[in-house]
């Protein structure tokens, strides 16, 4: 990650003199997102939560209310969420770098990526 200003003007140094060796990652799109909060919202127990959750993801606005509802209804699984969010964002990364002609200079800083469980221990 670029932590500064310096740091940033430096970087951007690099990639203008050698853009043939860097490569802007993709994210996710919108629906991909969306389909990582609806399937986070099917492994809930919480009938009531899961419920308010399927409802928050129909039409414009889904991305807010998704977070509001995990943050006003069930301040217990945000971090779950979160951990998900990062877990799927993690897998995204490896699947694009792998499907690239790239040769990586500088591993992600995360340990092996697992194949991801969402559903609730117990």
């Amino acid at each position: 990650a670029v932590e500064d200003e310096a740091e940033r003007a430096e970087f951007a140094d690099r990639i203008a003199k050698h853009p043939d060796r860097y490569a802007e990652v993709e994210a996710p799109g919108s629906r991909e997102l969306w389909r990582w909060m609806a399937e986070f919202a099917e492994s809930l127990r919480d009938e009531r939560v899961r419920d308010l959750l399927e409802v928050a993801l129909r039409g414009k606005g889904a991305f807010h209310r998704f977070q509001e509802i995990l943050h006003t209804h069930a301040p217990e699984q945000r971090e779950r969420w979160h951990a998900v969010r990062d877990a799927r964002m993690r897998e995204a990364i490896v699947r694009w770098v792998a499907a690239m002609p790239l040769e990586v200079e500088n591993p992600p800083p995360w340990e092996a990526v697992v194949p991801l469980a969402i559903a609730v221990p117990g």
